[in-house]
């Protein structure tokens, strides 16, 4: 039950900006937030009918929990953290935006191999008109 206590979580915590509250859950599942809580961080015992419950107030089926790769709201909490503090520095700063988008796209290109962001770029060596400091052109 630890998967699909984490991925409740996960999603909960995803979709607290839909209004979806550990008390507006509570309500919807006719419990209170502590409830909610203990059952969510492992304090009480998480079984099927409780599964059941979660999954009907948050409009998920089971296949959800057990296949989160296919849930498009099943990102880790520190993901969900990381987004807020972005947008509120974007909501104090919108003139950020393109510069911020500039940095995302610079970051995705990092990590994901790109040869143009592997390499450093190279720094001139010459003279300037087109050989390398005491070399002869070659004869070609």
């Amino acid at each position: 039950m630890g998967i699909i206590r984490e991925r409740l979580f996960q999603i909960c915590e995803y979709k607290k900006d839909e209004g979806f509250t550990y008390a507006e859950i509570a309500r919807r599942m006719a419990c209170n937030a502590s409830e909610v809580s203990h059952l969510l961080n492992g304090a009480r015992k998480l079984n099927e009918d409780w599964i059941i419950k979660f999954c009907n107030v948050l409009e998920i089926s089971l296949a959800d929990l057990e296949f989160p790769s296919k849930h498009p709201n099943t990102i880790h909490a520190e993901h969900i953290e990381v987004c807020r503090k972005l947008q509120s520095i974007l909501d104090a700063n919108p003139n950020l935006a393109a510069g911020i988008k500039q940095l995302i796209d610079g970051i995705h290109q990092l990590v994901s191999g790109s040869p143009a962001s592997s390499q450093e770029p190279e720094q001139p060596t010459g003279t300037g008109h087109g050989r390398l400091k005491g070399r002869e052109p070659r004869n070609r």
